[in-house]
């Protein structure tokens, strides 16, 4: 149930007890975060003070719903599924996102979930097939985890989350480092976004790197 807002809390809390320590520089305390703690590193030093700076591992630009709709997109395609799979997979995730944001409950679209599963379960290999026990059993189980996931408080809070007007307030020396290899959070959709929003906001102190061998 905790959100990305509740992890920046922690965080917050914990920068605030390190000032507090005789063996600590208060003005040097720092921030690194990877993939979700990306995002919640410059959430945290938008609203702290005295944070010295912030390193982002595979960080986020843009929008939670831009994320997963990307990210399934390479990981599909990396397990060679079809453009129809992609394209079918990304019609659910918009119209889980589209009810959502209606406040409609994703449990009504569970026959139709049911449906899609069965649809990707029928075009796997014979070789696939044999490691599920119960096809029944399967599809029931695949749509409720996608329920359940998507129903969560932490995914609601994501999917919805902007992370460019923190990223516009931050003041301090910034790092942003990124895999070219990483299909979650992949450089070609955020890297853009992370160095404009810094920019909107006047910032110039920021190095951005992308390693070509790297992966998440």
């Amino acid at each position: 149930e905790s959100t990305t807002a509740d992890f920046a809390g922690d965080v917050t809390a914990a920068v605030e007890y390190l000032k507090t320590r005789s063996n600590i520089d208060p003005s040097k305390i720092g921030l690194m975060g990877h993939s979700e703690g990306g995002i919640v590193a410059p959430l945290v030093a938008s609203k702290t003070g005295g944070i010295a700076f912030i390193v982002l591992m595979a960080g986020t630009g843009v929008k939670g719903i831009d994320i997963i709709k990307e990210q399934s997109k390479l990981i599909m395609k990396a397990e060679n599924a079809t453009d129809k799979d992609i394209e079918g997979y990304i019609m659910m995730i918009d119209l889980i996102y589209e009810t959502l944001q209606k406040d409609g409950d994703i449990k009504d679209l569970e026959k139709q979930l049911e449906e899609n599963v069965e649809a990707s379960f029928d075009k796997m290999t014979p070789e696939e097939k044999k490691t599920i026990k119960d096809k029944d059993a399967y599809i029931k189980e695949t749509a409720q985890t996608t329920i359940k996931q998507f129903s969560s408080k932490w995914m609601r809070n994501f999917l919805n989350y902007d992370p460019a007007p923190p990223l516009t307030k931050v003041t301090c020396p910034v790092l942003v480092l990124f895999g070219e290899k990483d299909l979650q959070v992949p450089p070609k959709q955020n890297q853009k976004f992370i160095e404009d929003a810094l920019r909107t906001g006047g910032k110039n102190d920021f190095t951005v790197k992308v390693f070509p061998n790297a992966n998440h």
